[in-house]
């Protein structure tokens, strides 16, 4: 037999198999065997899928201390701060009707002691304060400053709030100190819808929150009841 009489059907052959492999089998490469060693980073706390956690076990709850409330009025807002959670009890915006001052609420006092806006809480047992003492307040030439602390045998907690006089916004500087640091803590920030006596039934609340690349999404409140984010950057409601 010539050579040239084997190369022929060898190279033919070659050539079915290359096109069978490429038209008929599957392109995506098979990780089965790779996927045993590859490499990764360990993550230094435990990530565990778990429910929203909506329960407060406030610390010195059978204790009772009369409720003190701080009241500061801007060119543009009307803020009330409470000791008692250190919360923004309430909050109304200023406008103008007709040539004469209203406000418009968006938020009002609950009544209730686990939904006022801005608390915080810690998990455990008598792990959140809710009794906060009043430590500063001060008004400069365009802020006023308004902060509490608060303490129980889990941490310590201080929050600052700052108002603008130029400035519709509300900042909010959160301190949270554990007393043990072998046992870390993870605080919770409550923020209710904005209650809007104004508008009619048909005005819908919607959630804001800001997506990996830096534009808002909106989703229905319904859709937030059991979303999570891990270290939200922009989070509100419209």
């Amino acid at each position: 037999m010539k050579l040239k009489d084997f190369l022929v059907p060898l190279a033919f052959m070659l050539i079915v198999t290359s096109v069978f492999q490429y038209f008929f089998t599957s392109r995506n490469p098979d990780n089965s065997g790779a996927m045993a060693d590859r490499s990764f980073i360990a993550p230094t706390t435990a990530r565990v899928a778990e429910p929203l956690d909506y329960s407060i076990d406030f610390s010195g709850k059978d204790a009772h201390r009369e409720k003190q409330i701080t009241i500061v009025t801007t060119p543009t807002i009307r803020a009330q701060f409470s000791n008692d959670g250190a919360i923004l009890e309430s909050l109304a915006y200023k406008r103008f009707l007709s040539g004469q001052e209203t406000f418009m609420e968006t938020i009002v006092p609950s009544g209730i002691k686990d939904q006022g806006a801005f608390l915080v809480a810690l998990n455990g047992i008598d792990s959140t304060p809710y009794y906060y003492d009043l430590i500063d307040h001060k008004t400069g030439d365009n802020t006023t400053v308004v902060a509490y602390k608060g303490e129980s045998a889990t941490a310590t907690i201080i929050k600052q709030y700052t108002l603008y006089n130029d400035s519709y916004k509300i900042d909010l500087a959160l301190t949270v100190q554990p007393k043990d640091e072998k046992h870390a803590v993870r605080p919770r920030l409550f923020l209710p819808g904005p209650a809007l006596l104004d508008t009619d039934g048909f005005d819908v609340l919607k959630g804001i929150l800001a997506k990996e690349n830096k534009s808002l999404e909106k989703k229905s409140l319904k859709d937030l009841q059991l979303l999570g984010k891990e270290k939200p950057t922009l989070f509100g409601l419209e």
